[in-house]
C-alpha cells in the first residue's frame, strides 16, 4: 500500500464529490464506445461518496 497508515478511507471518500480543484482544461479520451458524460461522473462520484460517509 502506498499510503500505509496516512491513508484514512473516509476522508478519500468524502473527497470523490469535491469538484472545485478539478481542472478541465485538458481534454478526456476514452478507449470505449458510449463513454458517461461528465454530469454523470460527477453524479456518481457525488453518490460514492455520499454513500460511503454512512458506513
Amino acid at each position: 500500500m502506498i499510503f500505509k497508515d496516512e491513508f484514512i478511507e473516509k476522508q478519500f471518500i468524502a473527497q470523490l464529490g469535491y469538484f472545485n480543484g478539478i481542472s478541465y482544461e485538458e481534454a478526456v479520451t476514452y478507449v470505449i464506445p458510449n463513454p458517461p458524460s461528465e454530469e454523470e461522473i460527477k453524479l456518481f462520484l457525488t453518490d460514492i461518496s455520499i454513500s460511503g460517509l454512512s458506513e
